[in-house]
């Protein structure tokens, strides 16, 4: 194959080369005649594309007066208020906010509570002292709910003894010592409360 020979492959294959999806195939032949032959052809390229997956975790940003909590598993913002509400008066406070009352699983709990405590104050002027109001009702069969559907297991160690016991009745955590504990009280108490941001 000589220069020529060359220059012409590669001239061709510019032209033939138009389409990108289309590999082009040339090949020049010389008889004994030395005439010059020029076979073209195109054959398809297969092209795969390769996809890459990436989770990205967004900041979670708080409103003004809310706290992120970062536990176990879970992740959200919560107000601590210090005012004396019955539940009804403190879930419409905290959807003012675009919150609802805190609803927290059992594992969450219990971590959640040690930085509640930080909170309260020494002196508590509601009718139930260290413990708050959270997202949960008792329906009539006793069974606590939160107001996101979630139940609230009736063999919880978080339960104190024979707690739920009353249907209709709200949920408190509240807290002794280092321990976080549940129990149901009548919905009309006058209790501090915690809003979740949704």
């Amino acid at each position: 194959m000589n220069l020529y020979d060359v220059l012409v492959i590669c001239l061709t294959s510019i032209i033939l080369g138009a389409t990108a999806s289309y590999f082009p195939v040339v090949i020049v032949y010389k008889d004994d005649n030395s005439s010059l032959f020029l076979f073209a052809a195109a054959t398809s390229t297969l092209s795969t594309t390769s996809t890459t997956s990436t989770t990205t975790i967004t900041p979670l940003r708080c409103s003004i007066g809310y706290t992120l909590y970062s536990g176990p598993g879970t992740r959200f913002c919560f107000r601590y208020s210090a005012d004396c509400k019955s539940w009804d008066e403190a879930r419409t406070a905290c959807q003012m906010e675009r919150a609802d009352l805190a609803s927290l699983d059992d594992q969450s709990l219990q971590p959640f509570s040690q930085v509640l405590r930080q909170h309260f104050p020494a002196e508590n002027d509601c009718e139930v002292t260290s413990a708050v109001w959270l997202g949960a009702k008792t329906d009539n069969n006793r069974v606590a709910i939160y107001i996101d559907g979630q139940k609230i297991p009736s063999n919880s160690p978080l339960w104190v003894r024979g707690e739920p016991n009353t249907p209709g009745q709200c949920i408190l955590s509240g807290f002794d010592g280092n321990n976080a504990f549940l129990l149901d009280r009548p919905c009309a108490l006058n209790v501090k409360y915690v809003c979740r941001q949704l």
